[in-house]
């Protein structure tokens, strides 16, 4: 009786420090964290929730975000130069005028992400999901995008010098810059599925109707 009594409370003792909230030069790491230009710098986030997160201009350098939930989190104008973001989850996320020069985001998630006016020069996006995600005036000088999801993706004005592209994914809606032409990249063609296609000719026929009536 007396062992079990022990071996509770240690079990105890265990999961209230698993319960604290990890805390790197003052930003508590969690959901919804407000953290303005915080320096997690070569931190070990691997495998965090900071999910819609406030990390604006936030020094990431080198951080190991591996497997971090950072979906709807802030983080423009934030350094993650040379961070690890494998299979992060950034969907939705804000990288506006972020710095990931460098950085791995071989199989991340950047769908529906804004990534406007953010460095990406050398990044791996090796199989990443940027469909739907903006990257106009993104600068993806040779990044490596291959086979990475860019249906749907914004990518006018993006600088693409030298970049990998083979095997990407494009389709209709995936807009380049003017001249740029996906076949000579070696990109992949991607048809509108064929219910999408429907649905959106049933919303059409809808707006007909009513303008009749």
């Amino acid at each position: 009786m007396t062992y079990l009594l022990r071996l509770n409370a240690c079990l105890f003792f265990l999961l209230s420090f698993n319960a604290k909230a990890l805390v790197v030069n003052g930003c508590t790491i969690e959901p919804n964290t407000s953290c303005y230009g915080a320096d997690l710098s070569g931190a070990d986030l691997s495998y965090v929730n900071l999910s819609d997160a406030y990390l604006y201009n936030a020094d990431l350098i080198d951080a190991n975000l591996f497997y971090a939930d950072l979906s709807g989190a802030d983080l423009s104008g934030a350094n993650l130069s040379g961070a690890n973001l494998f299979y992060a989850d950034l969907s939705e996320a804000n990288l506006y005028n972020a710095d990931l020069t460098g950085a791995n985001l071989f199989y991340a998630n950047l769908t529906v992400a804004n990534v406007s006016d953010a460095y990406l020069s050398d990044a791996n996006l090796f199989y990443a999901d940027l469909s739907d995600a903006n990257l106009n005036d993104a600068d993806l000088t040779e990044a490596n995008l291959y086979r990475a999801d860019l249906t749907g993706a914004d990518l006018s004005d993006a600088t693409l010098t030298v970049a990998d592209l083979y095997g990407a994914l494009y389709n209709d809606e995936t807009k380049f810059t003017p001249g740029f032409d996906p076949i000579d990249e070696g990109m992949t063609y991607v048809p509108v599925p064929a219910a999408d296609l429907l649905f959106s000719s049933a919303l059409m026929g809808l707006g007909l109707a009513r303008r009749r009536k």
